[in-house]
């Protein structure tokens, strides 16, 4: 070749060679570990936006970061739950590092799937470890199918034994397990979310945790939707969704502070404290089980609003209320701060002071609209199952409409200092001046998942509020042709114009959390 073809051989090689480092790949490119790259981090360091790094099942001595790039890393089957167990990225020789750093910017194209993530200290600032297993802030990655496991910051002071989220940051974490994370003193052994982060949960565990609640807001705001959660969540200054979701096995199962918390359709069960602490909060509850927890089935303090819809409340067993409201408090307004709503309490016992009650209301405007409250015990006859006082002498009112009180072993409700109690359309055992009032036995019965249906003939049929009727009755193709019932309201939780929705997923009181 003649020098001037050599020349222009170079000239167009050059070309070539620049042209490849401006222009991008066409299409995406799969990068495999440890087939064509040893570590995970070498191939992540090699790959482009859209591309994917595929691993191999193994364990990978290191700890990994997107930075920034939009890539899809995954195991060879991420919906395998034994290939995602044998695809480990263990950062225990790596220092003070989380397994996983997601810090630069990553959106949802940035794809974490199908690994088990163990052994990771944390991001170290101020003497504090944040994030033992990932690490998230200033990000929104994706995350699937993923063992977040076996991290542990090395001194107490920690945060987010299992995934830390800080400001900026937005966890999407979907069908993934969070499980034995953290130490006694780490605030949210499983997760914690700090002031300006989000976490959105769908089909996750958050399970045997150690820590200050499995799930911490400390400001934020997270959305859990058909998930378990053990040990609990606590959430200070935050915004909180729960749907389809169990929170089982705590001490609380949900604790809040000065937050906005909306539970909808699940279990709260098994916790040795509370299901629910609330304290200077707003709080919705629609559709909800809680059963067997120790102190407190709800114990509300200082609450702006609580609101609890169609939810049971069953075998409680202790020395204190199955509700405990205290100082929730419209002082002049007349208006409810506490409402329960077509709510059923069975089952349930308190052996404590005879100045409380299966429901408590101490210093508290409350109302209690078509509920059921029935084969609950105290410890004498005389004690009350609902109780209502004022000790500071104020005005507020209790109001108790279109509901059953009866078949306990107490006094169906007693009410202190002078507090105003008002009654209507109840059936009240021992009877209660007001109009539509009965004092006759309602007839109860379980049916279904149903526990306090009423048997035909019962006198709480058609009985409540003339101006009011059921949304189902006896029309209804599946209304049990043995119990015939107008369309005039009947007292108790399953009458009322939003009895209708007691039918949930086409079967009578078979919710989502009882399938998982």
């Amino acid at each position: 070749m003649s020098g001037v073809g050599r020349t222009r051989h170079l000239i167009m090689a050059a070309a070539l060679l620049l042209l490849n480092m401006v222009v991008p790949r066409a299409g995406a490119t799969r990068l495999r570990v440890p087939t064509d790259y040893e570590r995970i981090n070498a191939a992540i360091a090699a790959a482009v936006d859209g591309d994917t790094v595929w691993v191999l099942p193994g364990t990978y001595e290191e700890a990994i970061r997107f930075w920034g790039k939009r890539i899809v890393v995954r195991s060879s089957a991420p919906e395998d739950s034994a290939t995602v167990a044998e695809t480990v990225i263990n950062a225990r020789d790596w220092g003070d590092n989380p397994v996983v750093t997601f810090a630069d910017d990553e959106d949802s194209s940035a794809v974490l799937s199908g690994f088990t993530l163990r052994e990771g200290r944390g991001r170290v600032r101020s003497k504090w470890y944040y994030g033992s297993g990932i690490y998230l802030e200033s990000a929104a990655p994706t995350i699937r199918f993923c063992q977040v496991r076996d991290n542990l910051a090395p001194i107490p002071s920690s945060a987010g034994g299992g995934i830390y989220v800080g400001s900026g940051g937005q966890l999407r974490l979907f069908d993934s397990v969070v499980e034995q994370n953290g130490h006694r003193s780490t605030s949210g052994g499983g997760i914690y979310v700090s002031r300006g982060g989000s976490a959105r949960l769908e089909g996750c565990r958050v399970v045997r945790n150690s820590g200050y609640g499995a799930i911490r807001l400390e400001g934020g705001s997270a959305s859990l939707y058909g998930c378990r959660v053990d040990d609990g969540i606590h959430a200070t200054n935050a915004d909180l969704y729960l749907r389809d979701s169990q929170l089982v096995q705590g001490g609380s199962g949900l604790s809040i502070s000065g937050s906005t918390a909306v539970v909808e359709n699940s279990l709260i069960a098994d916790n040795s404290y509370e299901g629910i602490h609330a304290w200077r909060s707003s709080l919705e509850v629609r559709d909800c089980h809680f059963r067997d927890n120790g102190w407190y089935g709800l114990q509300l303090s200082w609450m702006d609003a609580a609101v609890f819809t169609r939810c049971v409340f069953h075998r409680f067993s202790g020395s204190y209320p199955v509700i405990d409201c205290q100082n929730c408090y419209a002082e002049g307004s007349g208006e409810a701060v506490i409402t329960l709503e077509q709510c059923v309490f069975f089952d349930n016992q308190n052996h404590g002071s005879s100045s409380s009650g299966v429901i408590l209301f101490d210093r508290s405007s409350a109302a209690i609209n078509q509920c059921s409250i029935f084969g609950n015990f105290r410890l004498l006859p005389e004690d009350p199952i609902v109780m209502v006082r004022d000790p500071l002498g104020g005005d507020a009112l209790t109001t108790i409409r279109n509901s059953i009180i009866w078949g306990n072993w107490g006094t169906a409700v007693v009410a202190e200092d002078s507090v105003r109690v008002e009654v209507a359309y109840s059936d009240i055992e021992g009877g209660w001046p007001g109009e539509g009032n009965i004092d006759a036995d309602p007839r109860l019965t379980h049916i279904y998942r149903y526990p306090g249906f009423l048997l035909a003939g019962s006198p709480a049929i058609d009985s409540g509020d003339p101006e009011l009727r059921d949304q189902v009755s006896d029309w209804h193709p599946r209304w049990p042709e043995n119990l015939p019932n107008g369309p005039a309201a009947d007292m108790g939780a399953y009458g009322g114009p939003h009895n209708g929705l007691w039918w949930r997923n086409g079967v009578w009181g078979e919710r989502e959390w009882s399938k998982r």
